[in-house]
């Protein structure tokens, strides 16, 4: 059986060497090492995963405040990325920003605080990404984005890569059903999101 890391870079080489599709890493390692992990893309073109430990009220804490939604947008990460990707020099600013949040996102998750911070770090985060391309996010998205914030489910990370488009909302102070019922509006569906250690 392969190693975590031997998945990861054999997924990696298929899709980016084998069909050469304009597409990252981050989803492969994620979906090869499961779990909450702190990633390093290293500029050797190593990949450096180190286990995130977090307590098992802090995942509660995440799986109370974290909604999926699918928006039904049939769509290929390597066309949207493909959007910005030979840009990149003049994108550095966003790129540096969602790095940047990175250490305070596991200060939080690691903290006794209030969990509504990491709702604003993942907030900042999707603001940078967006800005690197038109195609990264469309009205319909923005749509359910507002109907979530007008819910007080302010926080949104990002719709997933892939063919299906998956909103994640993070909520905050605010009962489950107010945010449905927005979502129902939009004709979005909804599922509660369950973290794992």
């Amino acid at each position: 059986m392969p190693s975590k890391q031997q998945l990861a870079s054999e997924v990696i080489f298929v899709e980016q060497e084998l069909l050469q599709e304009t597409v990252g890493s981050q989803d492969q390692v994620l979906a090869a090492y499961g779990g909450f992990n702190h990633i390093t893309f290293l500029s050797t073109g190593g990949i450096s995963v180190h286990p995130v430990t977090i307590a098992p009220e802090r995942i509660q804490l995440l799986n109370d405040h974290f909604m999926l939604f699918y928006t039904g947008i049939k769509r290929t990460a390597a066309n949207v990325a493909a959007t910005y990707v030979n840009d990149l020099d003049t994108r550095k600013r966003q790129l540096r920003i969602v790095k940047d949040l990175v250490d305070e996102a596991l200060s939080i998750l690691n903290g006794t605080g209030e969990i509504d911070g990491f709702g604003e770090l993942l907030h900042e985060a999707w603001l940078a990404k967006r800005s690197l391309s038109a195609s990264v996010s469309n009205s319909h998205v923005d749509d359910i984005y507002e109907l979530a914030r007008s819910a007080r489910r302010a926080r949104r990370q990002t719709h997933r890569s892939g063919w299906r488009g998956i909103h994640a909302a993070f909520c905050t102070a605010v009962q489950p059903t107010a945010c449905e019922n927005r979502a129902k509006q939009s004709d979005s569906g909804s599922l509660p999101f369950r973290g794992r250690r």
